[in-house]
């Protein structure tokens, strides 16, 4: 009878302790992979046309030296960003309808650093 009572009342305390390892636990990982993203470099910067005026939807590629690329657009006021990026080398090529492939010079990125890469386009001969 004694061990009954023993182990009824046990048992929340033992639930409380599990939860609050479990709970440490997830606080660490999140920590862990909330890191690297604070540390990791960006680069940003806005595609223009000859003009000055923002061109919209252009596809911006990052290509590192290691054979990693990253893919994204232009957002209405010709903005793009890269973020979290890992210390290297990396290149940008834009490209949009109707215009020239531009293509960077070699960007060297430090771990947390930040870029500004803007773009011109001039318009593709026909």
């Amino acid at each position: 009878m004694r061990r009954e009572i023993f182990e009824q009342a046990a048992r929340p305390l033992f639930r409380f302790k599990i939860k609050s390892i479990a709970s440490a636990l997830l606080l660490v990982l999140s920590l862990a992979f909330a890191a690297p993203a604070q540390n990791g470099a960006s680069v940003s910067g806005v595609v223009t046309d000859e003009q000055g005026a923002s061109v919209t939807g252009a596809e911006v590629r990052l290509r590192a030296r290691s054979g990693v690329q990253l893919f994204g657009r232009t957002d209405g006021k010709g903005v793009y960003a890269f973020t979290g990026l890992g210390p290297g080398e990396y290149i940008i090529e834009v490209t949009a309808r109707g215009f020239s492939t531009v293509t960077s010079e070699a960007l060297l990125l430090d771990r947390g650093a930040t870029a500004k890469r803007d773009f011109q386009l001039a318009v593709a001969a026909v």
